[in-house]
């Protein structure tokens, strides 16, 4: 049994034609009363090829083409049956119907479905339980089987024990996590903490100040600092100044420079200003500017620029 498929068939049932007739019998026509041949309506085509078809499915069959005795084979099965409906293969296969009994042709459906699956893709030397066996080597018991091999290669009893800088650690029986604790900006600058390393992000924000006047750190503990002063004369050829670092040094300052102001004398002459500095302390330094010329007063106001190296 099957449907008409040829290059005429509509894709679709097409809906029936309104009655417009009375109800009758087919005739082949006498041209002696005349009367004419009935003709066969596509309603009347549809509706016994759909009866038919209705009979194989109610059977559970799948419609095949080159079988001409389905018709015959679904009667027997549904009597057979006491009238039970059979879902079709693709019915079975939703396990949506509660309507229908599953005929061993929509159960082989069903289960090829199942199988299908379950395999999932599975290479073709995995896609069974035999072949899944056997590369387990029919070992029951291999999960227990690979922890006690691998228990055996490692001591869980063996620890990793932390020390210097690094955190964490303990015995190999659980996940372990290290770490070293990073120092920040204000660590750098207290150069107290002996239990952080000090990565390039803190020792590029560690320091202070600006272009003017401040501080950064140096490797080796130590710092330096940089700024500027301005010394007002009192008509003497020598003035004493102070100043003040940034941030005092933590122990000593080790160094301090200066760079003079030159100092213009007239006729194009100029002569430095010559920066004497006293023993600094950790918090500053005094000194004296000299115009480095004794005859030379000055009153006016002379920068110099002075850096300090200290830890």
């Amino acid at each position: 049994m099957f449907r008409v498929d040829g290059p005429t068939a509509a894709p679709a049932l097409p809906a029936p034609s309104a009655v417009s007739g009375t109800p009758g019998y087919f005739t082949g026509g006498d041209p002696s009363v005349p009367t004419p041949p009935t003709d066969v309506p596509v309603d009347w085509l549809n509706m016994i090829q759909e009866e038919l078809v209705a009979i194989v499915l109610a059977a559970g069959l799948p419609l095949a083409k080159t079988n001409r005795a389905q018709v015959l084979t679904a009667i027997q099965s549904l009597i057979a049956s006491g009238g039970v409906t059979f879902a079709s293969d693709a019915d079975a296969i939703a396990g949506t119907s509660t309507a229908e009994a599953v005929s061993p042709h929509s159960a082989a459906a069903l289960v090829a479905d199942r199988i299908t699956t379950l395999i999932g893709g599975a290479p073709a030397a995995l896609n069974t339980l035999g072949e899944i066996a056997l590369a387990l080597g029919n070992d029951p018991a291999f999960a227990a089987n690979v922890i006690a091999a691998l228990s055996a290669r490692v001591l869980t009893s063996r620890i990793i024990a932390s020390g210097g800088l690094l955190t964490g650690g303990g015995n190999l029986m659980t996940d372990l996590s290290l770490s070293v604790p990073a120092a920040v900006g204000a660590d750098v600058n207290a150069q107290s903490d002996a239990t952080k390393a000090m990565t390039p992000a803190a020792y590029g924000a560690a320091g202070g100040g600006d272009g003017s006047s401040g501080w950064a750190p140096l490797p080796g503990g130590n710092m330096i600092q940089w700024g500027s002063v301005t010394v007002f004369g009192d008509g003497t050829s020598a003035k004493a100044f102070s100043l003040t670092f940034p941030k005092p040094f933590l122990n000593v300052c080790g160094s301090i420079v200066a760079n003079g102001d030159p100092y213009q004398t007239g006729q194009g002459q100029w002569h430095p200003m010559i920066v004497v500095f006293n023993a600094p302390t950790i918090a500053g330094a005094t000194g004296f500017l000299d115009t480095g010329w004794g005859e030379r007063q000055y009153s006016n106001g002379h920068t110099f620029r002075w850096q300090a190296i200290g830890r």
